[in-house]
């Protein structure tokens, strides 16, 4: 864990204010509500990735290893290749 004064050093120079705040919550400690939430967010992205290489794929993309970003929501995946 950083100390406090790696924390308002690391805020006062960073620029991405979502990771800011994620350490900002990091280092506070997380209210149970939100580990569950995200638990059951991973839970829920896992599944459908597991529902999604159901068919025999091997790959998210398809039979063939490609560059790609995927978005999980809750039914499926969606692909964006690159």
């Amino acid at each position: 864990m950083m100390d406090d004064d790696v924390v308002r050093a690391y805020q006062s120079t960073h620029r991405n204010e979502r990771l800011i705040s994620f350490h900002r919550d990091f280092h506070a400690g997380f209210e149970p509500r939100c580990i569950e939430e995200s638990v059951a967010a991973t839970d829920k992205d896992f599944k459908a990735l597991e529902r999604h290489l159901g068919d025999g794929r091997a790959f998210l993309s398809g039979s063939d290893f490609g560059l790609a970003a995927h978005q999980v929501s809750g039914d499926g995946v969606k692909n964006y290749f690159i």
